[in-house]
């Protein structure tokens, strides 16, 4: 039973909010919790790098590199960052926002599972306490394998809905922003074009629906300014509204999900180690008679 809840009070709180933490670390009597820092705490540290732009790069997503290099190459061939930063400020905020909002629900489902488990403990323990129950090691083993195996799989499944809902859209993002941010700069198409990365953007074959209708219409684009000269900032500013969308209908729909998942995984593995100790104690009572 120790195990378990140790394992699960330090999910949980790995996955404390870094504000919620420091109003209640003792740093006079318990040193703070060394652990890596959140999504939500590097995406604030980014929004605050963009509006002040002093500090330390960021290193959120792909935001840290990204801003690194188009400083590079600014300084090199000249241009305005102000227009980059703007481009910038809307998608990065959406996905705070995001980040926020999916923080809360794993912590929340995290918080629900610990309190699931304590109560299945308790019971646990008060059961065989009062009723003179044994103790058997392969039942509780049950027991708290089905509880680890939930924790596990609502972290998996978060992880791997967002690698397929978010397939290529970052890359996207940072492919186009660059090439609007290096269209006004005077170096030939060609290195325009390696510098931001549009080769590696259009042989990508891992992309979701949305990037790929992205990318061929990017593709489409690209031949016409290539080939006759066609003006392509308007088609890349409204590709990057698609993205946009198509990003904030993936947040939403795996927030949703999650939020869903939460009860499922509760009902899936950690209801189920309950029933399954209440079980064997009413199949104790019958053993009995």
């Amino acid at each position: 039973m120790a195990l378990i809840v140790i394992v699960l009070t330090c999910f949980a709180i790995y996955f404390f909010p870094d504000s919620l933490l420091d109003r209640l670390s003792f740093k006079s009597v318990i040193p703070k919790i060394s652990r890596p820092k959140s999504l939500v705490t590097k995406g604030n540290e980014t929004w605050r790098w963009i509006q002040s732009a002093q500090g330390m790069w960021p290193e959120y997503k792909f935001y840290g590199h990204f801003l690194a290099d188009m400083q590079k190459l600014i300084r090199l061939y000249g241009g305005s960052p102000k227009s980059i930063v703007e481009a910038l400020k809307r998608p990065l905020l959406q996905d705070i926002r995001f980040e926020t909002k999916l923080s809360e629900i794993r912590l929340g489902g995290i918080v629900q599972f610990v309190a699931m488990s304590l109560m299945t403990w308790a019971f646990v323990i008060l059961s065989r306490v009062i009723l003179g129950r044994s103790f058997e090691m392969s039942s509780l083993g049950i027991i708290a394998l089905l509880q680890a195996l939930g924790l596990i799989a609502f972290i998996a499944i978060e992880k791997y809905k967002r690698q397929k809902l978010f397939m290529g859209f970052d890359l996207a993002f940072e492919v186009l922003v660059t090439l609007m941010a290096l269209i006004p700069i005077g170096i030939s198409l060609k290195e325009k074009q390696e510098k931001s990365g549009v080769d590696r953007f259009l042989s990508c074959k891992k992309l979701g629906p949305d990037i790929e209708r992205v990318r061929q219409s990017f593709h489409d684009a690209l031949v016409q300014w290539k080939d006759f000269g066609k003006p392509i900032e308007k088609t890349l500013n409204e590709l990057l509204d698609d993205i946009r969308f198509a990003q904030e209908m993936a947040q939403t729909k795996l927030l949703k999900q999650m939020d869903g998942f939460k009860f499922l995984i509760a009902a899936v593995f950690f209801l189920p180690a309950y029933l399954f100790d209440l079980y064997l104690m009413v199949n104790s009572f019958f053993s009995l008679n």
